[in-house]
């Protein structure tokens, strides 16, 4: 018989490999801090290994590399600092000399992108429908699985989490897989999972998650075979953290030259801040900008909107829905399970640093709140169906804005990418320039393999990332970075827009590169042009969602474009 579940997984890896093709880069960790960092370890090791070999060596050559591999590097990975852990980077790796070795896409493509990108969005609707099914089964709840899935799905903040290259989303994606194990009563499995997540991501303050589910391991071990049962399932936790430090201590020791611990580094930098910071204020929590609570929760509501408000009623609804108090261990496993959803909001609200990123591990537990209170309250399935529409349609209504609004970065690079490929390389690097918008620069995956970025003087004022040196993060330590983000002047390589070859600009009033295009002395033609929303000069409402035939009538657009030099060194 024909049931929803069937048609569950092939919809949940279909949804989540559109929403890969189709969602904004919308933070510039992602890109200056995970995908340029691995663009240079995949080149480095395809310059080193047989093109022909799929398998990375396990330690790096400590050589220079002749060739230069153009990405960005960040001062959380120079040496002095390590603050970044290359065994974050490995899986992907390994992925892409799988890529590579079918010889279908190289290295500097825009293909490449999606196509690694598919794999951490294919990741997600494997442990989001596995996490369903298990959750459904312990609670003896098939509805439960249909509604975690549909929320999970439409919720416009799964549509970004779903295939960000960020820890967050790893995190998010371990932590599912943690809690299917203890659901499915493999609680060392469970263990593993949740150590993995802690030490392997780079990302420790993730450990708030696993409290309550370690708690719950001990307590269940005790009540089944005593102290010495518990003991057992304790030094299992041991033994799974110590044999996955190991193996992270190995991989850093391999790219940093020395031995490091960026996980203790990071939760160290932001815990107390740094020794640069005495004197000057700033920590490694606040250095680059604070915020108040209402951030977080204006966040979830443009995320989550209605299926936030539901999730907010779960408690309620376990008090006087249907099924009230039926079965005890119900009870017990709910808590273990949105315990540590609770424990993350008391976190990172605390914190003065926020960020949207920083609640993609819990985004999947509002789901499950959610999904509670719908099976708990909603019996009537008209009033279901016009909830389910509500959220469909508002959440639909804020991913096609989001696309619509803001993936003009994408696609014009993309662009640029085909008309580098056409020009051919046979007069040096191309230098393609960018100033206020180095942001939004979506890696050198949209770059072909013969041009990089190079940054113009604006009045950015913060520190920008530089080129990888030669020898990566083995090289000795580099005065041009601090951990203050205090300007560098060494990263404006290009000594004015004259020298570039082509110029990515936001077509805004009053844009300082866009001033300079127009003073350079050289002709520029603008070649490559997309829509970008202004938001200063749209409304509230027009930013939130986008409504096809209406909402172009009431915004505002900027030219996201690219002028190309007409008299070119490549000629």
């Amino acid at each position: 018989m024909f049931s929803f579940s069937n048609l569950a997984v092939p919809l949940a890896f279909f949804l989540r490999l559109v929403q890969a093709a189709f969602s904004p880069i919308t933070d510039c960790d992602e890109v200056f801090n995970y995908w340029e960092p691995l663009i240079y370890i995949i080149g480095y090791f395809h310059l080193l290994t047989p093109s022909t070999f799929p398998i990375p060596i396990p330690i790096p050559i400590p050589i220079p590399i002749p060739i230069p591999i153009p990405a960005f590097q960040t001062w959380e990975y120079a040496k002095e600092y390590a603050l970044r852990t290359y065994a974050f980077l490995t899986p992907l790796h390994l992925v892409s000399k799988s890529i590579l070795f079918s010889e279908v896409i190289t290295l500097h493509e825009p293909l490449m992108f999606y196509g690694l990108r598919s794999v951490i969005a294919a990741f997600t609707a494997y442990t989001e429908v596995n996490y369903a099914r298990a959750l459904s089964t312990r609670l003896n709840s098939p509805t439960i699985f249909t509604f975690f899935l549909t929320f999970s799905i439409l919720s416009p903040g799964m549509f970004h989490a779903s295939s960000a290259f960020l820890p967050s989303t790893i995190c998010m994606q371990l932590f599912l897989q943690s809690q299917t194990a203890y659901l499915e009563n493999c609680r060392r499995k469970a263990i593993f999972w949740g150590m993995v997540c802690i030490l392997a991501t780079g990302w420790p303050f993730v450990g708030v998650l696993f409290l309550p589910l370690g708690l719950e391991c001990v307590l269940h071990a005790y009540n089944e075979n005593g102290v010495k049962r518990a003991i057992s399932m304790i030094l299992f936790a041991v033994v799974a953290a110590s044999a996955t430090f190991v193996a992270v201590l190995g991989i850093d020791y391999a790219y940093y030259g020395r031995l490091v611990v960026p996980t203790f580094n990071i939760f160290m930098y932001n815990a107390i801040g740094n020794a640069e910071s005495e004197g000057e204020g700033g920590t490694g929590d606040d250095l680059y900008g604070v915020e108040d609570w209402k951030f977080y929760i204006k966040n979830l509501l443009l995320n989550f909107n209605c299926i936030l408000l539901l999730a907010g009623l779960m408690p309620f609804a376990c008090i006087f829905g249907k099924n009230k108090n039926k079965n005890k261990n119900d009870t017990k496993t709910l808590l273990t399970i949105l315990a540590p959803g609770m424990l993350w909001v008391l976190l990172t609200f605390s914190r003065p640093h926020k960020e949207e990123r920083f609640l993609f591990p819990v985004y999947p537990l509002i789901c499950v709140a959610a999904s509670i209170t719908m099976v708990k309250l909603c019996r009537n399935k008209f009033v279901v169906y016009v909830l389910l529409i509500l959220i469909g349609g508002l959440s639909e209504s804020r991913k096609l804005a989001l696309h619509k609004y803001y993936f003009a970065p994408l696609s014009v690079y993309g662009e640029l990418h085909g008309v580098i490929s056409s020009r051919g390389g046979q007069g040096g690097t191309v230098k393609v320039c960018v100033g206020g918008e180095w942001h939004r620069f979506p890696s050198h995956f949209f770059l072909p393999e013969n041009s990089a970025l190079h940054f113009l003087k604006t009045g950015f004022g913060g520190q920008l990332p530089q080129h990888f040196g030669p020898g990566g993060s083995r090289e000795t330590a580099m005065q041009s970075f601090n951990a203050m983000n205090r300007e560098e002047e060494e990263r404006y390589e290009v000594g004015n827009i004259g020298e570039c070859d082509y110029v990515v600009v936001l077509e805004t009033e009053g844009d300082e590169v866009l001033a300079q295009v127009e003073e350079a002395g050289v002709e520029f033609e603008r070649i490559i042009e997309h829509d970008f929303l202004d938001a200063e000069k749209t409304s509230a409402l027009g930013r939130i969602l986008y409504l096809p035939y209406i909402s172009d009538s009431y915004n505002v657009y900027a030219k996201y474009s690219v002028y190309e030099r007409q008299a070119k060194i490549l000629e």
